[in-house]
């Protein structure tokens, strides 16, 4: 029986995050489905509303999402962490 591979939302990915991740698929694409969340980091502005997202986060993205993560110090980490 084929493995659901476990779902993985990034916030706030960065260039870095598309580029390494692209390179190494093949390490990781059985097991993981990785989706990038809007914005990126680069897109993320000064008065970005960081508790709006979260709870759109929380409650659009529809279906269940095993993963957070982000490599963006702020406000991803931070964001990650509390969804």
């Amino acid at each position: 029986m084929a493995r659901t591979p476990s779902r993985v939302r990034i916030v706030f990915p960065t260039a870095w995050d598309r580029q390494q991740l692209a390179e190494r698929a093949a390490a990781w694409r059985d097991d993981f489905a990785i989706e990038f969340a809007s914005p990126s980091d680069a897109d993320c502005s000064d008065d970005f509303d960081v508790l709006g997202f979260i709870d759109a986060a929380v409650a659009g993205w529809g279906g269940e999402v095993d993963g957070v993560m982000s490599s963006s110090d702020y406000p991803g980490a931070t964001v990650a962490a509390a969804i």
